[in-house]
């Protein structure tokens, strides 16, 4: 993966630091790979594993995610 240019790479490689946990997908792939040059928000596809969610959980806790309804 290229070094981080926008937040959902950074999360991306943040989520994935203690091995694959998330991949990248919707919009933001598409901005990954050059097809388009923006999009709005992120989506990922997450491995369906406690380790996976728990990482995904701390990284977003530490960086003050909160749940929106």
């Amino acid at each position: 993966m290229p070094p981080p240019t926008n937040i959902y790479f950074a999360l991306t490689e943040a989520f994935n630091a203690e091995g694959p946990a998330v991949v990248l997908a919707s919009g933001q792939a598409v901005v990954y790979h050059q097809i388009a040059i923006m999009s709005k928000d992120g989506d990922w596809i997450v491995r369906e594993t406690a380790a996976a969610c728990g990482q995904v959980l701390r990284v977003l806790a530490d960086r003050g995610a909160r749940y929106r309804p």
